[in-house]
């Protein structure tokens, strides 16, 4: 699992867990000693999963926030961001050339991912919104984005298990988060849709019951390069104690 959140500036890093993220937003309702209203504040985190991009630095609100290059596959837990409409701007880092930009809307006192996705001829942006509902009992809630653009439709599923978790994910899709059993030492793949064919095998994370996951497909279905090809990550989004 490739995390490089400690490499952020300018907001506070938010760990992905739902009581610190519900206490620092908010912690935007005081107000200063010159009874100026606070902004308000909204949970962000980003995914670089755009397979042909060079290594990134990120603008949000025309403020760069990273202290190292973002690089394919990396990404960033929940920080604070200001809510409401920011511009987004991706550039090759060290550079002022562009990759991408678009403009996101975050309504105040939720949280928010954002993946980076296709070529960089044709960047995407996916904003998901994230639920950080506690599992049941012994299960975990885990969701599947699809950001291939070529790979097809894909199903999430635990190795060695024939039920799937996720199925018929297409390019862009984000799944609901779903309840799933499993343990410590178990594996997720993302699959081929309705086969067995494994595209990519999930990096073991001694998954931990009572914790909120995202699982991403990245990379290229069909290339020669091998940086590009198919991979999954990971991201826990929330542990419960």
């Amino acid at each position: 699992m490739k995390n490089v959140r400690q490499n952020f500036r300018r907001w506070a890093i938010l760990p992905g867990t739902v009581c610190l993220i519900a206490f620092a937003l908010s912690s935007c309702a005081k107000k200063d000693i010159n009874n100026v209203p606070p902004k308000a504040l909204a949970g962000f985190s980003v995914i670089d999963a755009c397979p042909d991009a060079p290594t990134l630095d990120l603008y949000i609100g025309g403020q760069q926030v990273n202290l190292s290059p973002i690089a394919l596959g990396n990404y960033f837990n929940y920080f604070n961001v200001y809510a409401g409409k920011s511009a987004v701007v991706f550039y090759q880092s060290g550079t002022t050339t562009l990759v991408a930009k678009d403009t996101v809307s975050l309504p105040a006192n939720h949280v928010y991912t954002l993946f980076l996705a296709n070529l960089k001829a044709n960047p995407d942006f996916i904003l998901t919104t994230d639920s950080l509902a506690k599992p049941a009992s012994g299960t975990i809630s885990v969701r599947l984005v699809n950001a291939s653009p070529d790979a097809g439709a894909v199903d999430l599923v635990v190795k060695g298990a024939s039920n799937k978790i996720i199925q018929n994910a297409t390019y862009k899709t984000v799944s609901p988060f779903t309840a799933a059993t499993v343990t410590a030492t178990d594996s997720l793949q993302v699959r081929q849709a309705g086969t067995t064919t494994v595209l990519a095998t999930v990096p073991a994370s001694n998954l931990a019951g009572s914790a909120v996951y995202t699982v991403w497909l990245y990379g290229l279905a069909n290339t020669a390069v091998a940086a590009q090809k198919l991979k999954a990550g990971i991201m826990l989004n929330a542990m419960y104690y």
